[in-house]
C-alpha cells in the first residue's frame, strides 16, 4: 500500500469504522512504543498490509491510523494488531474468525473487517412494549433449538428462534431475554473438568465425562463484546443473522435484550459504549447486566440509552431511582423464594406473599420488578417441584457445586416417575406458581421450558451442560400442550383484566381502595400471618384472586364491589372447579366481576 494512503487518525471510536473512502483504526495499545497493524486476505497466512504506528500515532494510549479502502469486498479480510512485538485481538472487533465451531478451541483467531450491522429491513412500526406490559421469556441461543426434537432447520442458532416466533406469539410473550450471545470463549482455560484429578490429561478423560465441558452459559469476561457469537449462526455472517432475527422479532411485536456480563468499573467507557453499540446499530431494546460492574448514574443520564430496558440485580438496595429514563428494572430471586416456600409450606405467612405480588417498584423512584419462578442459575420450575436435592453429578464436582438454597419438593417422589398422584400433584402446584406469577405486578419471565415442565434431570446449576440435559426437548411442548395453554390465557388474562382499564357501568363503592386483603370472608384480615388462605382484590380492574393452599376446601365470600356486581369465576388451577366460590384444596382461582 502507497503509504501517502495512511494517515494518522482521530482515536476515537475505538475498533474500526469507516468514513467516505476510508477505514479508521484505533487500538488501546497500553504502555506499547510501537503498534503494527496487520491485514489478511480472508483466511491467508501471509499479511495483505503491514502497516507499522510509532509514537507519532499515538495519542495518550490508542494507536490509529486511517487508510483508504482498496478492499473489493470489507468481509473478505481480516485483522490483527502487533504490540511491541506481541500479536493482539482488537477487542472491540465486530465479528470474530477462529470460532465458528462451538466447543472447539478457537484456531487463528482474527477480527474481521466489516462495517456496522444494517438493521433496517424496511421494519418502521415497531414500538417497543412499556416497561410494565412487558412479559419476558429468558433463553440460550444454542440450547433453545439444538435437540433432536427441535422441527426447524436452523439448530442451535439465532435463526433458530426466528423459527419459533409463531410460538412465542401464539404463547404471548412480547420480549426475550438471550443469556450470553455476543463472542464469549466457552472453553475454559483450565481444560481439566473441575473436580476430575488434576494429574490426568484431559485427552486420557472418557468421552462421557468430557461431554458438554464449556462454558454453555457465557458468563465469563473472556469475551469480544461487540461481537455476536459467530457460532449461534447456521451460515458465515454472524452479523445478518443477529439483525434479521431481530428485525424479525420486531416485526411480531416482541423486544430483545441481551444478557450482558461485564468486567470491573474500570471498563465503563467500554461498557456504554458496548450497550450503545448493540442499541444503534442492532435496535437492541434492553439488557440484563451484572450491575456490580456499571455506575448506574452513567447510564440513567446517558442520552442514547435514554428508552433502552437496563435490567441489574438487587439496584433497590443501592437507592437507584429511574425517575428519567432508562428503564431500570430489579431482577432478584425474593418472588421465587417466597413463592416456592409458600407452595411448599414452609411459610405460611400469607400477607408476604401478597405483598411480593402486589409490590412493583422500590423508593421514590419506582424501580420495576421482574418476577420469575425460575432462573437459569437454579432448578427449572418442573425441577423445583420434582426434586429435594440438586442432582449436579454430571457436571463433574461431586455435586458440591449449585446452590443449597433450592426451597423445592419432589411431591412424593425424587425424579421422574410414573406415578400418577405425583404427576397431577406437580402439575397443580405448576399451575399455582404460574397463575401467582401472572396476576402479580411488575414484569413477569418465564424460563424457557417452564411453559411445558421442561427438566434438567435435578441439575440445578448446568453452566457446563452443552447437552440434552440443557437443550430444551421439545416433545415435552406437545405432551403438555394443556400447560402451554394455560399459560397463554394467563398471559391474555393479564394483558385483558390485571393491566387493562376496568369498564363498568356501575361506580365503585365508596370507601373501596384500590388494593385490598381479605380472608375467606371479605375484610376479614385476621389470621392472614398464619392461614393458607386468603383473597386480593383489585378494584379498578374488577378482579379478585382466591388463594387456598389449604389441606382442606374452602368457600369464599367476595365483598361487593357495587350494588349490581355479580363475582364470576373465570379460570381455577384445580380441573374439578368450574363455577361457585367453594375452593378445592390447594387451588388458585380468578374471579370477575
Amino acid at each position: 500500500m502507497n503509504m501517502k494512503d495512511i494517515r494518522r487518525e482521530k482515536p476515537y471510536p475505538l475498533g474500526v469504522s469507516f468514513s467516505g473512502d476510508r477505514i479508521c483504526f484505533a487500538v488501546d495499545g497500553g504502555a506499547g512504543q510501537e503498534c503494527v497493524l496487520k491485514i489478511y486476505k480472508k483466511d491467508s497466512k501471509k499479511t495483505a498490509v503491514n502497516i507499522s504506528m510509532d509514537k507519532t500515532y499515538k495519542t495518550g494510549n490508542v494507536f490509529s491510523c486511517s487508510i483508504r479502502n482498496v478492499f473489493d469486498d470489507d468481509t473478505d479480510y481480516e485483522y490483527v494488531f502487533e504490540i511491541d512485538g506481541v500479536e493482539c485481538m482488537d477487542s472491540r472487533a465486530k465479528l470474530v474468525k477462529g470460532r465458528n465451531n462451538y466447543g472447539k478451541p478457537s484456531s487463528n483467531l482474527r477480527a474481521v473487517l466489516t462495517p456496522d450491522a444494517q438493521t433496517d429491513y424496511g421494519i418502521t412500526d415497531y414500538t417497543k412494549p412499556a416497561v410494565n406490559n412487558l412479559v419476558l421469556y429468558q433463553l440460550h441461543v444454542r440450547g433453545f433449538s439444538k435437540h433432536k426434537s427441535f422441527s426447524g432447520s436452523n439448530k442451535g442458532t439465532f435463526l433458530g428462534i426466528c423459527d419459533k416466533i409463531p410460538y412465542l406469539k401464539e404463547l404471548g410473550v412480547n420480549g426475550v431475554l438471550l443469556l450470553p450471545a455476543y463472542e464469549y470463549n466457552e472453553i475454559p482455560k483450565d481444560t481439566v473438568p473441575v473436580g476430575m484429578p488434576k494429574d490426568i490429561p484431559f485427552d486420557d478423560v472418557d468421552d462421557d465425562d468430557k461431554n458438554g465441558r464449556v462454558n454453555y452459559w457465557g458468563y465469563t469476561t473472556d469475551a469480544f463484546y461487540f461481537a455476536p457469537k459467530t457460532s449461534y449462526a447456521s451460515g458465515n455472517n454472524a452479523i445478518d443473522e443477529f439483525s434479521c432475527m431481530v428485525s424479525k422479532l420486531h416485526e411480531n411485536g416482541i423486544a430483545v435484550l441481551m444478557d450482558m456480563h461485564f468486567p470491573g468499573k474500570n471498563h465503563m467507557n467500554m461498557i456504554v459504549d458496548c450497550l450503545r453499540h448493540w442499541v444503534v446499530n442492532y435496535n437492541v431494546d434492553g439488557f440484563r447486566i451484572n450491575n456490580d460492574s456499571v455506575d448506574e448514574g452513567v447510564l440513567r443520564c446517558d442520552p442514547v440509552l435514554a428508552d433502552t430496558y437496563i435490567l441489574g440485580n438487587y439496584w433497590y438496595e443501592r437507592n437507584v431511582v429511574s425517575d428519567n429514563v432508562p428503564k431500570f428494572a430489579d431482577c432478584n430471586d425474593s418472588f421465587m423464594n417466597r413463592i416456592r416456600q409458600f407452595i411448599k409450606g414452609d411459610n405460611n405467612n400469607i400477607l408476604e406473599l401478597v405483598y411480593e405480588m402486589m409490590e412493583n417498584g422500590y423508593g421514590a423512584g419506582g424501580i420495576s420488578k421482574v418476577n420469575y419462578l425460575a432462573d437459569v442459575n437454579g432448578f427449572t420450575l418442573m425441577d423445583s417441584l420434582s426434586y429435594n436435592m440438586k442432582h449436579n453429578e454430571a457436571n463433574g464436582e461431586n455435586n458440591h457445586d449449585g446452590t443449597e438454597f433450592n426451597y423445592s419438593m419432589n411431591c412424593g417422589f425424587e425424579g421422574k416417575t410414573r406415578r400418577k398422584y405425583v404427576l397431577e400433584r406437580r402439575r397443580k402446584y405448576i399451575k399455582n406458581e404460574l397463575m401467582l406469577l401472572m396476576m402479580s405486578y411488575g414484569i413477569p419471565m418465564l424460563l424457557a421450558g417452564d411453559e411445558f415442565g421442561n427438566s434438567q434431570e435435578g441439575n440445578n446449576n448446568a453452566y457446563c451442560q452443552d447437552n440434552r440435559i440443557s437443550w430444551l426437548d421439545w416433545s415435552q411442548m406437545a405432551k403438555n400442550k394443556e400447560l402451554v395453554d394455560y399459560v397463554s390465557r394467563l398471559i391474555e388474562i393479564r394483558n385483558n383484566n390485571l393491566l387493562a382499564e376496568f369498564e363498568s357501568k356501575h361506580p365503585i363503592a365508596s370507601g373501596i381502595p384500590e388494593i385490598s386483603y381479605h380472608g375467606v370472608k371479605p375484610w376479614a384480615t385476621d389470621g392472614l400471618s398464619y392461614n393458607r388462605t386468603a383473597g386480593i382484590m383489585i378494584a379498578s380492574k374488577g378482579l379478585y384472586i382466591a388463594i387456598n393452599m389449604d389441606g382442606n376446601k374452602h368457600e369464599f365470600e367476595l365483598p361487593k364491589l357495587y350494588d349490581e356486581c355479580q363475582w364470576k369465576l373465570h379460570i381455577s388451577t384445580s380441573d374439578n372447579h368450574n363455577e361457585g366460590f367453594v375452593l378445592p384444596s390447594e387451588t388458585i382461582a380468578i374471579y370477575l366481576c
